[in-house]
């Protein structure tokens, strides 16, 4: 029983801890400094000191950096700083500076520009001496070109790690400075998170050109586009080529239902032949002298054929069937392009279907015969116990 209040008491001391360093992290940016000249804004860890061109002479900043007030807003001033923090260990510092001339101006933003225009500013900077490298990144969805950089003060190595960026027509530049050692990444990461953290009031972009990702999107829509032209083209050329060919074998079935027009003045030329011949009987039609010998001959008939069912005739109010070019004259064929128009030849599946649906629709043909011949047997029986009585 201990050793189990042990362990849960541990796992509620390490829930707490984690939280506790969750809220010290989240805490670690509460500080933020807003620069309404250029309508910006960016969070600074608490526990740096921060100083900024617009700070009062009595702010105590000053005196916690080590730095005096008049020399210090001078330098700012000259320099285009707005903001300078320092590390509590005074190991490095971080520097704002912010500026416009003709080319920021022109460039306005950097998703302004092409990919083309923006890889000739990367190896501007890669042109400079000091510059060892140079990234394209996006801090908080603003492209940056994150640098590094080495250089000597007072006769001792300089690592420079900064953030360029412009942004309405101003040229902004978060710069990470160490002198002696190396930059950390540890310390790499505060820059990049103090770059996502600034923010503007309002930012406008002027979009004088389409990026290269933009180009592509656009040449994929264009491509769909063509495809899309080109599959309906096609498939309204197969319709009609279709249509046409079965225009042609309805010519060839029905010469009189070709123009109606023709049939018109051909009936007006020929005269009156009287009465037109009957029309011959479903059972005629299809080669049996009566319904009763159709009754008798169909189940066996039907098993030396290939039988499909056709849908009810308008015409003559019947199911019939059609053969599928058995060279058998059982006189389907003629039933079948007497009553109905020719249909477009049928796939594999769909004849299958067509022929389960016959076997089905004769099965349920005979099973009325069944029932019709039981209710005559059964209606003889009662009449004839009825007359002997």
């Amino acid at each position: 029983m201990r050793l189990r209040t042990s362990k849960i008491l541990i796992a509620v001391l390490t829930v707490t801890a984690l939280l506790f360093c969750l809220v010290m992290q989240a805490s670690a940016l509460d500080d933020k400094y807003t620069f309404s000249d250029v309508g910006m804004s960016l969070k600074i860890p608490k526990t740096y000191t921060v100083v900024t061109k617009d700070m009062e002479r009595t702010d105590p900043a000053f005196s916690d950096a080590g730095l005096d007030y008049d020399e210090t807003i001078t330098a700012f001033n000259a320099a285009h700083i707005y903001l300078q923090a320092f590390e509590p260990d005074r190991a490095y510092k971080i520097t704002l500076t912010v500026t416009s001339d003709e080319n920021s101006k022109s460039i306005n933003n950097y998703s302004d520009l092409t990919e083309q225009q923006r890889e000739e500013i990367k190896n501007n900077f890669l042109a400079d001496s000091m510059c060892t490298s140079a990234t394209e990144l996006k801090h908080g969805g603003n492209i940056y070109f994150d640098l590094t950089l080495e250089s000597e003060e007072s006769g001792e190595p300089l690592y420079i790690n900064q953030c360029n960026t412009v942004i309405n027509g101003l040229n902004i530049n978060l710069t990470l400075q160490k002198g002696g050692e190396t930059i950390l990444s540890d310390e790499a990461k505060v820059l990049t998170t103090i770059a996502n953290s600034l923010s503007f009031d309002k930012i406008i972009l002027n979009n004088n050109g389409p990026s290269f990702e933009w180009w592509r999107f656009l040449l994929w829509i264009v491509i769909l586009a063509a495809l899309s032209f080109g599959i309906s083209f096609a498939y309204k050329k197969y319709n009609l080529a279709q249509k046409k060919k079965l225009e042609e074998r309805r010519r060839r079935h029905h010469p009189s239902a070709a123009d109606p027009t023709e049939e018109k003045v051909s009936a007006e030329a020929q005269p009156d032949a009287g009465e037109a011949p009957a029309q011959p009987t479903f059972d005629e039609a299809l080669g049996y002298e009566n319904d009763q010998e159709y009754q008798s001959r169909a189940a066996t008939d039907l098993e030396s054929f290939d039988i499909n069912v056709k849908e009810k005739s308008k015409e003559g109010g019947v199911n019939y069937f059609e053969d599928s070019g058995d060279s058998i004259d059982d006189g389907t064929d003629y039933f079948d392009t007497y009553f109905k128009e020719p249909t477009q030849t049928r796939t594999p599946v769909e004849r299958a279907a067509n022929t389960v649906g016959a076997y089905i629709q004769i099965a349920f043909h005979h099973l009325g015969f069944f029932f019709k011949n039981i209710f005559t047997a059964i209606a003889k029986f009662f009449k004839g116990n009825k007359t002997k009585n």
